[in-house]
């Protein structure tokens, strides 16, 4: 009974760890590292997914391209370094206009955050990382990555 009411008096709480807008990206982390494509993509909004899907060169097999862990001595991580609200203006006069023309039909976007993001991985003694910054919408209640589909990291020295 002891161990329920604790399990029970940490529900709900979220850590700055462990942010809903967040998951997206971490999502995209694990699926990277374990050649998920199908979860990989899951991490878009669904009309990003499917706009992939039906590009010209887009086949099965993409994700060893973009990431492959025997090609690194570590597997891909993930540094969100800064996390900024995006306001309503910008949503309704940016993102969702952006997303009508990409996609040919309306979007509404229930809320939106900037991230800064480092991808890192290790080669040899070097940390090697990828800097990005990162719109993450809220659509039909879940938390997605918003934009292109990163298909390619352009790791350096950091």
């Amino acid at each position: 009974m002891l161990i329920f009411a604790l399990a029970a008096a940490g529900c709900g709480k979220q850590t700055v760890s462990e942010m809903s807008y967040e998951k997206p990206v971490l999502s995209m982390r694990s699926a990277a590292n374990f050649g998920d494509e199908e979860s990989y993509l899951s991490c878009y909004l669904p009309q990003e997914k499917a706009y992939f899907r039906q590009a010209e060169n887009r086949k099965v097999g993409f994700l060893s391209s973009v990431f492959s862990r025997g090609d690194y001595e570590s597997r891909l991580r993930v540094r969100i370094r800064e996390a900024e609200e995006v306001d309503e203006q910008y949503i309704r006069e940016t993102l969702e206009p952006e997303a009508h023309e990409r996609y040919g039909s309306p979007l509404t976007f229930s809320a939106a955050q900037r991230l800064s993001v480092d991808f890192r991985v290790q080669d040899n003694m070097d940390i090697l990382s990828d800097s990005r910054d990162i719109y993450v919408v809220k659509y039909c209640g879940v938390w997605y990555i918003y934009g292109e589909v990163i298909d390619s990291f352009a790791f350096a020295r950091s």
